[in-house]
């Protein structure tokens, strides 16, 4: 169950990620809220990602040396496949916006991780 729970708010922040206040079809306060007008939209970006990055990171700890790459080009790549869909364009701002929430996500998790195991991460 708790892997569902985890699918599910990493496909959420994703399709947040791309959404568009015309094109939204459920979540109509979330989507009509002030988060997706551009110059607010950073904090969407960096929550996205921040939640994106802890739940990809717990659910494969085991290789999370192996996903820090992933996750950072994934940071670029989310904004620049944007020059596809109507409605939406490439900023800068949201690149970095994407690159604290992973920063702020990866710090979680490596603070938790030294926690619990009360020794440095390798």
């Amino acid at each position: 169950m708790k892997t569902v729970i985890y699918c599910l708010i990493v496909v959420s922040n994703a399709a947040a990620l791309f959404a568009s206040p015309d094109s939204c079809l459920t979540l109509d306060f979330f989507c009509r809220a002030w988060l997706l007008e551009p110059e607010h939209d950073k904090l969407l970006h960096l929550s996205a990602f921040f939640l994106f990055t802890l739940v990809l990171l717990h659910c494969f700890e085991a290789h999370s040396g192996k996903l820090l790459p992933v996750l950072l080009l994934l940071c670029g790549v989310a904004e620049a496949v944007q020059i596809y869909i109507p409605e939406r364009e490439v900023s800068w701002g949201d690149v970095y916006a994407n690159f604290l929430g992973f920063l702020l996500g990866y710090a979680l998790f490596a603070g938790s991780r030294l926690l619990r195991s009360g020794s440095r991460l390798s």
